[in-house]
């Protein structure tokens, strides 16, 4: 089933989750590399890091579409009103703090005087956004901050389903895995 139901998320949003996930772990990872190494791998690893990263920005605007126009699933009665609070609040975060990071990133190129490239289809400006090393310092600061926050929100948001799975011993973690992982 490719929507969601009310006790589990559908094939779509199950693929857009993990695709987005496996995502800011790849960028993750390239963007506490692509500064220790020489060039001319430092230049390929920035170029991945954008196109990468301007991927996840349609994956992400996508998922969010998905998401308002298809019901998420309904928690357990057993969960108490805080938590389901605390949960939408950090989903939310996650969606703001990756818009964030990404359009930080796309600023810090655009005021360095870079423009994207897309997988080398186009080009993507920023025109409102002008050459100056100050928004490119302002840029990087908002980058790198946002950074510690979407690492901290990931954790948060992994420590919650491990902990649904293995202490409450409830579905949440199953309905958005695909397939069968877990039983």
């Amino acid at each position: 089933m490719i929507k969601n139901t009310t006790t589990t998320y559908g094939s779509l949003s199950k693929f857009l989750h993990w695709t987005i996930a496996l995502g800011v772990i790849f960028m993750l990872i390239i963007g506490f590399t692509m500064g220790s190494v020489d060039e001319p791998l430092s230049s390929k690893l920035y170029g991945y890091h954008e196109e990468v990263g301007l991927t996840i920005l349609g994956i992400l605007l996508f998922r969010i579409y998905w998401r308002w126009w298809n019901p998420v699933p309904v928690l357990p009665n057993s969960i108490p009103k805080w938590q389901r609070a605390a949960s939408s609040f950090t989903h939310y975060l996650l969606y703001i703090a990756l818009l964030v990071m990404i359009g930080s990133g796309w600023a810090k190129s655009t005021s360095s005087g870079y423009t994207p490239n897309f997988y080398g289809l186009f080009e993507l400006p920023m025109p409102f956004i002008p050459v100056s090393t100050a928004v490119k310092h302002l840029a990087k600061q908002i980058h790198v901050t946002t950074v510690w926050i979407i690492i901290s929100l990931v954790s948060l948001h992994i420590l919650a389903a491990l902990h649904h799975h293995f202490i409450l011993k409830d579905n949440i973690l199953r309905r958005m895995l695909p397939g069968n992982w877990i039983k």
